[in-house]
C-alpha cells in the first residue's frame, strides 16, 4: 500500500476488499450495480455509528484515532490521514471555530493542493471509481467540518468544469 495511507484489518466475520498495490480493490469484478454508484458522492457518518453493509469501503478521514473506539469496531478499511487539514490548520481553527470556519475552508481547500493532500486524494478518488465510499469521521459537527469541503472538492475533481485529471 502507499506510504500516505493506513490499512486497517476487519474482525474476520466483516472482512473489507482486498487492496492492490496503489490502495485499489482487488479481486472485484466491477458490475452494473458499480458503475451506477461509481458517480455518487461520498456517504458520511460518525465512527460512532455501527457499520453497514451498504457503507462500501469505509474511510476514516480523521488524523487522530477516535477515542473509545476499537478498530473492529470501527470497521475501517483505509485510513487517509494525509488527507486531513494539517495539525497547525487544526489547532488555528480552533481557538475560535465560530468566527474561523471560512478561513479554515479556504486554508484546508489550499492544502488540498499540495503533493501530500493531491496522493491521498487521489487514492480516494481511485476508490470512489470503484465503488460506494463512506467517509468515517469523529467529529460531532459534521457540517462545520474539514469534511463538506472535502466532499465539495472530490464533487469539483470528478464533475467540476473540464472534469480534472487524477491528481495523483
Amino acid at each position: 500500500m502507499a506510504p500516505f495511507s493506513t490499512a486497517v484489518p476487519r474482525p474476520a466475520q466483516a472482512a473489507g476488499p482486498t487492496r492492490a498495490p496503489g490502495g485499489l480493490i482487488a479481486g472485484r469484478d466491477p458490475s452494473p450495480k458499480d458503475a451506477a454508484v461509481s458517480d455518487e458522492t461520498p456517504r458520511v457518518r460518525r465512527v460512532y455509528e455501527p457499520a453497514e453493509p451498504s457503507d462500501g469501503t469505509r474511510v476514516l478521514v480523521d488524523r487522530l484515532w477516535p477515542r473509545g473506539v476499537s478498530k473492529e469496531r470501527a470497521a475501517v478499511d483505509v485510513w487517509l490521514k494525509e488527507i486531513t487539514p494539517s495539525t497547525e490548520l487544526r489547532d488555528w481553527y480552533h481557538q475560535n471555530p465560530e468566527e474561523r470556519y471560512d478561513g479554515f475552508t479556504e486554508r484546508y481547500r489550499t492544502e488540498l493542493a499540495d503533493p501530500a493532500h493531491r496522493a491521498a486524494v487521489g487514492e480516494l478518488l481511485n476508490l470512489l471509481d470503484q465503488g460506494t465510499v463512506t467517509l468515517i469521521t469523529a467529529v460531532k459537527e459534521i457540517d462545520r467540518s474539514q469534511i463538506p469541503v472535502l466532499v465539495e472538492h472530490l464533487h469539483h475533481l470528478r464533475h467540476g468544469p473540464g472534469k480534472h485529471e487524477n491528481p495523483s
